[in-house]
């Protein structure tokens, strides 16, 4: 047996006889409206003719819609759902449980109070299980991925890094509208590595290897910049030492490289809608290292807009945005992605936002 109850949504109005029944009066049409001989007709229709029966039931109200994501605020109109509200069948009930004195004021209060608060730990001890496959999941991912990356090759030094530095600079006026900017950065970097983050190529303990990995080493750095309307060329060093990561019983396990970066780059008009192209190229020199380059551009509008990519050589390409306001204030985002180029492909890509404001 199919058996469907709804309600129709025309508007209650004033002239609607049930607004103005008592609790009595509507209760007597609603026993004359649909009885237990309607249900159990229906029931035999449906067994006997093998057919599905719709008993329309006027007027019934809905305080709270289908569902928590459909609102019933969106087709019916404010007098409808104040008729509802007011003749809520849990309202009724409550109303006629009174006028029979079968309980108290105190009593109802008690019970519903009781009522909405085993519901509530209901809906919470059924959205703990349904969370709790999920959460026991999501720990054993976490924990394969941490093992993992203890073992990954491209996290030997797994380390953690808090630097305290000063930086100042001075400009140099060149002539011919080129100026010299000078940089100094002094200071000190807060080491702590993961000795057991180490890919050892035997299961043996290496004794030389065995600190715990934290160290503070100073910080010495120097960078130059002539610039001028039509070019730039810099270089900088952001660590001119050679601080030791490891000295176990005189013993040397290894060093910080110092990087030197180079920079260069010109500007000339398009004679497009105000536009300028800046070509660069970029280098980073790591002694007995790998060796990175990076060629690229970008078309500035007005110097509002920059818009340009470029491509490293070690298998990265990129794109960049930059929006200059007139208040100082400079924002850029940048998104690389890896070209396969052989075994030194690099498949990953990372986002970048970047923003500045000069006082």
């Amino acid at each position: 047996m199919q058996a469907d109850e709804t309600s129709e949504t025309t508007p209650a109005t004033n002239e609607n006889p049930l607004v103005k029944m008592s609790i009595e009066e509507l209760q007597q049409h609603l026993d004359e409206a649909v009885t237990d001989e309607d249900y159990e007709k229906a029931s035999k229709i449906s067994r006997e003719e093998h057919v599905p029966v719709l008993i329309h039931v006027n007027e019934l109200t809905q305080p709270q819609g289908h569902s928590t994501s459909g609102s019933q605020e969106r087709y019916k109109d404010k007098e409808r759902l104040n008729w509802e509200k007011e003749y809520d069948c849990n309202v009724k009930m409550r109303e006629w449980i009174l006028a029979n004195n079968l309980a108290t004021e105190n009593d109802l209060d008690v019970l519903e109070k009781d009522i909405k608060k085993e519901v509530r730990e209901g809906k919470s001890a059924a959205w703990k299980a349904f969370l709790a496959p999920q959460i026991q999941e999501k720990s054993e991912v976490l924990s394969l991925i941490n093992n993992v990356s203890k073992k990954s090759a491209n996290k030997v030094f797994i380390d953690t890094r808090t630097q305290y530095a000063i930086d100042a600079s001075y400009k140099l006026e060149m002539g011919g509208g080129s100026n010299l900017f000078l940089g100094l950065k002094a200071g000190a970097t807060n080491k702590n590595t993961d000795i057991d983050g180490l890919k050892r190529i035997t299961q043996e303990a290496n004794p030389a290897i065995s600190s715990d990995g934290n160290a503070i080493f100073p910080v010495f750095g120097f960078g130059a910049l002539l610039k001028s309307e039509k070019f730039y060329v810099s270089v900088s060093i952001p660590n001119f030492l050679n601080p030791v990561k490891f000295v176990k019983d005189d013993a040397f396990i290894g060093s910080e490289k110092p990087t030197t970066y180079l920079l260069a780059g010109t500007s000339f008009d398009t004679g497009v809608f105000g536009s300028k192209l800046k070509p660069f190229i970029s280098a980073k020199l790591i002694p007995d290292g790998q060796n990175q380059t990076h060629i690229g551009g970008t078309f500035d509008f007005k110097d509002t807009v920059e818009i340009g990519g470029g491509y490293k050589s070690i298998g990265y390409s990129n794109i960049l945005l930059i929006v200059k306001t007139k208040f100082g204030l400079t924002a850029a985002y940048a998104y690389d992605f890896g070209i396969p180029n052989g075994e030194s492909a690099v498949t990953r890509s990372g986002n970048e936002i970047f923003v500045k404001f000069k006082f």
